[in-house]
């Protein structure tokens, strides 16, 4: 067993990789892997990082949502106002433009 890991990694200013070089401190699947490479580590990473992404996604996909419910709320509320009490949507609408 080889002891440098067989990892890749991207030297900077390169446009291939290279081997990782390091010495292998973590067996898997017969070989040595440095902490960096070690196909366990770096598929767990991986997931915590997707579950991560996931449940940003997740709250702004929310967030939208409920923001666009709110703004529906409004406009068919003003429609309902406009059309069966005009007289108050005159005075809401007197009142915004004297706040802005």
């Amino acid at each position: 067993m080889e002891n440098t890991c067989p990892g890749s990694r991207w030297p900077k200013g390169s446009c291939r990789p290279m081997r990782c070089g390091k010495n292998g401190s973590l067996e898997y699947k017969g070989h040595l892997w440095c902490k960096t490479h070690h196909p366990p580590t770096v598929k767990a990473k991986q997931a915590a990082k997707s579950a991560e992404w996931e449940a940003e996604h997740k709250a702004k996909q929310r967030q939208r949502l409920e923001e666009r419910r709110a703004a529906a709320l409004k406009e068919m509320a003003l429609n309902w106002l406009l059309e069966n009490r005009p007289e108050v949507a005159r005075e809401l609408e007197e009142k915004v433009m004297q706040a802005s």
